[in-house]
């Protein structure tokens, strides 16, 4: 992504800071006889410089007390995260039983006054909870779509 042997000291040391698991920087012996991305490249005594002037953080240790908090709100973040996958996974496995309902009874898998009621119910919920109605009809229309699917 650099373009240009300069930037590459830069870039590297940005994927360190943002905690990239690795780089892939280019390498020739003889960066002039390269037969490609001749203007990037660096030769192994330079690459072997630029590794040792990456300043990297500790492992797994953040650097302040922010950054702890930081990584502590991430962690719940992910767990409320796969709760939530969860839930959307045990909410589509009922919907392919009531799929499965629906066609013995010959029913459409979408019945509009029941779509409306659950989405006025999910709205009225998700104000009490500080959540807009906007954000509540989008997560819900997600879901309605997926319902529909795994129903037909």
């Amino acid at each position: 992504i650099a373009g240009n042997a300069s930037m590459i000291r830069g870039i590297c040391q940005q994927a360190m800071d943002l905690d990239y698991h690795g780089l892939m920087v280019e390498t020739h012996y003889d960066p002039s006889r390269a037969l490609s991305d001749v203007e990037q490249q660096l030769n192994p005594k330079q690459l072997g410089e630029l590794i040792a002037s990456l300043r990297l953080k500790p492992f797994g240790q953040p650097e302040n007390p922010t950054e702890l908090e930081l990584q502590s709100l991430r962690l719940e973040i992910n767990r409320i995260d796969q709760v939530l996958l969860e839930n959307f996974a045990a909410r589509l496995k009922l919907s392919q039983r009531l799929g499965a309902v629906k066609k013995e009874l010959r029913l459409l898998p979408l019945q509009s006054s029941r779509w409306n009621r659950i989405l006025q119910q999910a709205c009225e919920y998700g104000q009490q909870c500080g959540l807009s109605d906007a954000f509540i009809r989008d997560i819900f229309n997600c879901i309605r779509q997926e319902s529909i699917r795994q129903q037909e």
